[in-house]
Protein backbone atom coordinates (compact mmCIF):
# COMPACT_ATOMS: atom_id res chain seq x y z
CA UNK A 1 0.00 0.00 0.00
CA UNK A 2 3.02 2.23 0.97
CA UNK A 3 4.87 1.43 -2.54
CA UNK A 4 1.29 2.51 -3.91
CA UNK A 5 0.94 5.80 -2.39
CA UNK A 6 4.47 6.84 -3.51
CA UNK A 7 4.08 6.05 -6.81
CA UNK A 8 0.63 7.70 -7.11
CA UNK A 9 2.97 10.88 -5.46
CA UNK A 10 5.32 10.28 -8.28
CA UNK A 11 2.99 10.87 -10.89
CA UNK A 12 1.53 13.00 -9.43
CA UNK A 13 4.68 15.79 -9.46
CA UNK A 14 5.58 14.51 -13.04
CA UNK A 15 2.11 15.68 -14.27
CA UNK A 16 2.36 19.30 -12.30
CA UNK A 17 6.31 19.14 -13.56
CA UNK A 18 4.50 18.59 -17.64
CA UNK A 19 1.64 21.08 -16.45
CA UNK A 20 4.37 23.59 -16.02
CA UNK A 21 5.75 23.54 -19.27
CA UNK A 22 2.50 25.04 -21.05
CA UNK A 23 2.27 28.80 -21.42
CA UNK A 24 0.69 30.72 -18.16
CA UNK A 25 1.06 33.56 -20.87
CA UNK A 26 3.55 36.48 -20.80
CA UNK A 27 3.11 40.40 -19.60
CA UNK A 28 3.49 42.39 -21.79
CA UNK A 29 3.61 46.62 -21.28
CA UNK A 30 5.26 49.74 -23.18
CA UNK A 31 8.51 49.68 -22.44
CA UNK A 32 10.35 52.44 -19.56
CA UNK A 33 13.14 53.62 -21.51
CA UNK A 34 16.05 55.29 -18.96
CA UNK A 35 16.80 58.88 -20.30
CA UNK A 36 19.80 57.55 -22.13
CA UNK A 37 17.46 54.93 -24.10
CA UNK A 38 15.32 57.77 -24.46
CA UNK A 39 17.70 59.80 -26.00
CA UNK A 40 19.45 56.79 -28.66
CA UNK A 41 15.45 56.21 -29.63
CA UNK A 42 15.05 59.91 -31.05
CA UNK A 43 18.32 58.94 -33.25
CA UNK A 44 15.99 56.12 -35.00
CA UNK A 45 15.28 56.50 -38.53
CA UNK A 46 11.56 55.75 -38.32
CA UNK A 47 8.08 57.56 -39.25
CA UNK A 48 6.87 55.42 -36.05
CA UNK A 49 8.07 52.86 -33.13
CA UNK A 50 7.20 51.75 -30.23
CA UNK A 51 9.17 49.86 -27.53
CA UNK A 52 8.13 47.19 -25.52
CA UNK A 53 9.13 44.33 -23.38
CA UNK A 54 8.14 40.77 -22.59
CA UNK A 55 8.21 39.20 -19.14
CA UNK A 56 7.38 35.54 -18.24
CA UNK A 57 7.49 32.17 -19.91
CA UNK A 58 5.77 29.77 -22.29
CA UNK A 59 6.66 26.15 -22.95
CA UNK A 60 9.32 24.59 -24.44
CA UNK A 61 7.61 23.40 -27.32
CA UNK A 62 6.18 27.18 -27.96
CA UNK A 63 7.04 30.59 -29.59
CA UNK A 64 6.52 34.34 -29.50
CA UNK A 65 5.46 35.47 -33.12
CA UNK A 66 5.30 39.39 -33.87
CA UNK A 67 3.94 40.20 -36.87
CA UNK A 68 2.99 43.19 -39.23
CA UNK A 69 0.13 43.21 -41.36
CA UNK A 70 -1.25 45.58 -44.19
CA UNK A 71 -4.94 46.13 -44.54
CA UNK A 72 -7.25 48.35 -47.22
CA UNK A 73 -10.51 49.42 -46.84
CA UNK A 74 -10.64 47.05 -43.95
CA UNK A 75 -9.23 43.72 -45.57
CA UNK A 76 -6.21 41.68 -45.20
CA UNK A 77 -3.88 42.41 -47.88
CA UNK A 78 -0.51 40.99 -46.94
CA UNK A 79 1.29 40.16 -44.07
CA UNK A 80 4.68 42.64 -44.69
CA UNK A 81 6.77 40.95 -42.16
CA UNK A 82 7.03 38.04 -39.57
CA UNK A 83 9.31 36.67 -36.97
CA UNK A 84 9.04 34.25 -34.46
CA UNK A 85 11.49 33.54 -31.54
CA UNK A 86 11.76 31.28 -28.30
CA UNK A 87 14.45 31.59 -25.00
CA UNK A 88 16.60 29.55 -23.48
CA UNK A 89 14.22 27.91 -20.72
CA UNK A 90 11.39 29.63 -21.84
CA UNK A 91 11.93 32.62 -20.13
CA UNK A 92 11.81 36.05 -20.56
CA UNK A 93 12.86 38.74 -18.38
CA UNK A 94 11.66 42.19 -18.80
CA UNK A 95 13.01 41.61 -22.46
CA UNK A 96 12.84 44.75 -24.63
CA UNK A 97 11.69 44.59 -28.62
CA UNK A 98 10.35 47.12 -31.26
CA UNK A 99 7.62 47.62 -33.67
CA UNK A 100 9.36 50.41 -36.33
CA UNK A 101 7.90 51.77 -39.56
CA UNK A 102 9.54 54.10 -42.06
CA UNK A 103 7.75 55.34 -45.03
CA UNK A 104 8.61 56.93 -48.11
CA UNK A 105 7.49 57.72 -51.79
CA UNK A 106 8.72 54.40 -52.88
CA UNK A 107 7.32 52.39 -50.39
CA UNK A 108 7.42 51.14 -46.55
CA UNK A 109 10.36 49.77 -44.51
CA UNK A 110 9.03 47.32 -41.38
CA UNK A 111 11.51 46.47 -39.23
CA UNK A 112 10.72 44.08 -35.72
CA UNK A 113 13.45 44.45 -33.17
CA UNK A 114 14.60 42.26 -30.45
CA UNK A 115 17.52 41.43 -27.80
CA UNK A 116 18.64 39.35 -30.69
CA UNK A 117 18.57 41.64 -33.17
CA UNK A 118 16.18 42.80 -35.87
CA UNK A 119 14.51 41.84 -39.10
CA UNK A 120 13.46 44.34 -41.26
CA UNK A 121 11.49 43.89 -44.88
CA UNK A 122 10.56 46.46 -47.96
CA UNK A 123 7.53 46.81 -49.97
CA UNK A 124 7.75 49.08 -52.74
CA UNK A 125 4.00 50.33 -54.14
CA UNK A 126 2.67 51.14 -51.00
CA UNK A 127 4.48 54.43 -50.22
CA UNK A 128 3.48 57.13 -48.49
CA UNK A 129 0.65 59.50 -50.28
CA UNK A 130 1.00 62.85 -50.47
CA UNK A 131 -3.14 63.43 -49.94
CA UNK A 132 -3.10 61.24 -47.10
CA UNK A 133 -2.80 61.02 -43.58
CA UNK A 134 -1.58 58.97 -40.98
CA UNK A 135 -1.75 58.19 -36.86
CA UNK A 136 -0.10 55.82 -34.70
CA UNK A 137 -1.54 54.07 -31.70
CA UNK A 138 0.21 52.01 -29.72
CA UNK A 139 -0.59 50.02 -26.45
CA UNK A 140 -0.53 52.49 -23.18
CA UNK A 141 -1.13 50.13 -20.79
CA UNK A 142 0.18 46.34 -19.59
CA UNK A 143 -1.15 43.48 -21.19
CA UNK A 144 -1.38 39.48 -20.84
CA UNK A 145 -0.24 37.86 -24.07
CA UNK A 146 -2.16 34.65 -23.93
CA UNK A 147 -1.63 31.28 -26.74
CA UNK A 148 -5.02 31.12 -29.02
CA UNK A 149 -5.27 34.96 -28.04
CA UNK A 150 -3.73 37.40 -30.16
CA UNK A 151 -2.67 40.78 -29.00
CA UNK A 152 -2.63 43.50 -30.99
CA UNK A 153 -0.01 45.86 -29.38
CA UNK A 154 -0.36 49.16 -32.15
CA UNK A 155 -1.27 50.62 -35.76
CA UNK A 156 -0.93 53.10 -38.26
CA UNK A 157 -3.94 54.39 -40.09
CA UNK A 158 -4.25 56.54 -42.98
CA UNK A 159 -7.15 58.34 -44.53
CA UNK A 160 -8.00 60.96 -47.03
CA UNK A 161 -10.02 62.44 -44.89
CA UNK A 162 -10.29 65.78 -43.34
CA UNK A 163 -9.75 64.04 -40.20
CA UNK A 164 -8.21 61.19 -38.19
CA UNK A 165 -9.88 59.87 -34.77
CA UNK A 166 -7.28 58.32 -32.36
CA UNK A 167 -9.73 56.45 -30.46
CA UNK A 168 -6.89 54.48 -28.77
CA UNK A 169 -5.95 50.30 -28.71
CA UNK A 170 -8.79 49.52 -26.69
CA UNK A 171 -9.42 45.80 -25.91
CA UNK A 172 -6.02 44.95 -26.97
CA UNK A 173 -7.37 41.42 -27.56
CA UNK A 174 -10.07 41.77 -30.35
CA UNK A 175 -8.64 43.18 -34.07
CA UNK A 176 -9.37 47.28 -33.68
CA UNK A 177 -13.02 48.38 -34.25
CA UNK A 178 -11.06 51.53 -35.87
CA UNK A 179 -9.78 49.51 -38.40
CA UNK A 180 -12.59 47.67 -39.83
CA UNK A 181 -13.54 50.76 -42.58
CA UNK A 182 -9.87 52.33 -42.95
CA UNK A 183 -8.51 53.18 -46.32
CA UNK A 184 -4.91 51.25 -45.28
CA UNK A 185 -3.84 50.20 -41.94
CA UNK A 186 -0.82 48.71 -40.67
CA UNK A 187 -1.15 46.51 -37.42
CA UNK A 188 1.45 45.22 -35.46
CA UNK A 189 0.35 41.69 -33.42
CA UNK A 190 2.05 39.30 -30.78
CA UNK A 191 0.91 36.07 -30.50
CA UNK A 192 2.22 32.63 -28.91
CA UNK A 193 1.66 29.69 -31.04
CA UNK A 194 3.43 26.51 -30.99
CA UNK A 195 6.41 24.95 -33.18
CA UNK A 196 5.43 23.06 -35.45
CA UNK A 197 2.66 25.52 -36.45
CA UNK A 198 5.14 27.55 -38.21
CA UNK A 199 8.19 25.51 -38.64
Amino acid sequence: MKKTRWMLGVLFVLAACQNSQASSGLTVKPAELSEEGEVLAKQIYADFKMFYTLDGSIGEDEVVVASMTTYENGKETAEALSTFESWEGGAFEEALHSFQLLRSEEGVDFIIGSPEGYVASSHSGQGEKEEMGYIFQSLEQEETLEKGRPLYVGYVKGSTGNSLEAPGIGDAHTFPEDLKQAEEAIVLELQIKNKHDIE
